[in-house]
């Protein structure tokens, strides 16, 4: 979470300072990144359930 409100801040500053581009771009990814594992996790995390709920579906 903090690499979006670091990503908000510098959204700001991106254009005046050139080392603010560089800073904005690199937090950027991190947070694509982070958000990313987080959709994987939720993800694989609803699936498990699903087949557990199928399978005590089948199995009553």
């Amino acid at each position: 979470m903090e690499f979006c409100d670091k990503r908000r801040k510098l959204r700001h500053d991106k254009y005046a300072i050139l080392d603010s581009i560089t800073e904005y771009q690199t937090t950027n990814r991190q947070a694509k990144k982070y958000w990313k594992e987080v959709k994987k996790k939720e993800w694989i995390k609803e699936k498990c359930i699903k087949i557990v709920k199928e399978k005590t579906t089948d199995s009553i």
